[in-house]
């Protein structure tokens, strides 16, 4: 088979977390507001350090899902998340046995989308790249590639009835 190239590489929209981050930023405003109403020892010191908390976790969540990173080579679909610790996941494109396409109306309206893959694979029955933009030419050059791979290693899926 060919060298191993690179087809596409990106991670998921931060549309995942919109409702976190609208949650911790109303939070975040709450908190604010108390805080300058309190605005005397102690308690303004208990809100202040109230506010770090939505903020920290609205971040993080953002972060979690930033260091997501979906690649899709002409042979293998690679999943690396972590922030502090890398873990990768590496499908063989060989092993997909279908491609779904499910676009879920609030994602629709922010132009993003999943695509859910059925393997054969034992750890992995079941992937789902979400919320990627331009989704269906993604799906499509996933697709191509995951014929050619059958066809490079002589892999056919038989389908019982």
């Amino acid at each position: 088979m060919n060298e191993e190239t690179t087809v596409w590489k990106g991670s998921s929209s931060q549309v995942i977390n919109f409702n976190i981050l609208v949650l911790s930023s109303l939070i975040f405003a709450l908190l604010v507001v108390i805080t300058v109403l309190v605005a005397k020892p102690p308690g303004v010191y208990f809100a202040g350090a109230a506010c770090a908390l939505p903020l920290g976790f609205g971040g993080w969540n953002w972060l979690v899902n930033r260091s997501r990173v979906y690649e899709i080579t002409s042979q293998r679909l690679k999943i690396t998340e972590g922030v502090f610790s890398r873990k990768t996941d590496e499908l063989e494109l060989y092993r997909v046995m279908d491609i779904t396409w499910v676009q879920p109306f609030w994602y629709r309206i922010f132009g993003v989308s999943n695509i859910v893959l059925t393997t054969n694979d034992a750890s992995t029955p079941t992937v789902v790249l979400q919320a990627l933009p331009k989704a269906a030419s993604i799906k499509d050059d996933l697709r191509v590639h995951v014929e050619k791979c059958r066809d490079a290693k002589r892999v056919r899926l038989s389908e019982l009835e």
